[in-house]
């Protein structure tokens, strides 16, 4: 075998492999561009689960709103059993608006009638006012009313302004700012929500929510 060939067949290895510093850059380029990607997948992550985060009080506002507006079109008016009527008490605490408003409808999908009692004001707890909704189910045979469940719709609602219209809306009709009567319902509602510090961007605007039974009184 000549030189020439000894150095031909020593270069044609050289070309099919790799050299130790070939594997190290090779390595060191995977490497860069795998922790490249795991921090940007776990910044994808991250931004994902603050965005959960975030949105997961606006669905809780929503659907708390859904409801409360639900329940007061499905009103139903004064039958005289425990836990009939429309109370309305308008009342103030550091002259901040702090209405309260009980009312009875139809319960979501009761069947038969089913009714409830729904109880919508603002407590402070340990300093902080909230926002809350009782509920309880009203049997139309029990002679006392069952317990409420409590809901704490929001810490971002420091107040209640509640405003009754008691007929159609015409030119020179006035939103009421009380509600004398237990057994007649208003026409419509409009609840203000105060806010607190910081507010609660899902209440930022009012509630106006007009009540069928109320036309028929």
């Amino acid at each position: 075998m000549t030189i020439r060939s000894i150095r031909g067949s020593t270069a044609r290895r050289r070309r099919a492999g790799f050299t130790l510093i070939e594997l190290a850059v090779a390595l060191a380029i995977f490497g860069l561009l795998a922790a490249t990607l795991y921090l940007a997948l776990g910044g994808s992550l991250d931004a994902t689960e603050r965005l959960r985060r975030n949105q997961e009080p606006w669905q809780r506002g929503r659907v708390a709103r859904s409801f409360l507006s639900g329940s007061l079109r499905s009103a139903t008016p004064f039958a005289g059993l425990p836990g009939d009527g429309f109370v309305a008490v308008d009342t103030t605490r550091g002259g901040i608006p702090r209405d309260e408003l009980t009312f009875t409808a139809l319960a979501p999908g009761g069947a038969g009638g089913a009714r409830m009692q729904v109880h919508l004001f603002v407590s402070d707890s340990a300093g902080v006012p909230e926002l809350r909704l009782e509920v309880r189910e009203l049997s139309p045979v029990a002679d006392s009313l069952a317990p409420a469940d409590l809901h704490v719709l929001s810490r971002g609602v420091r107040g209640l302004d509640v405003r009754y219209l008691a007929a159609p809306a015409t030119a020179d009709a006035a939103w009421l700012t009380k509600w004398q009567t237990a057994i007649r319902l208003p026409y419509a509602v409009r609840i203000d929500f105060i806010p607190a510090d910081p507010p609660d961007p899902v209440y930022r605007t009012p509630l106006v929510v007009q009540i069928p039974a109320g036309r028929m009184l």
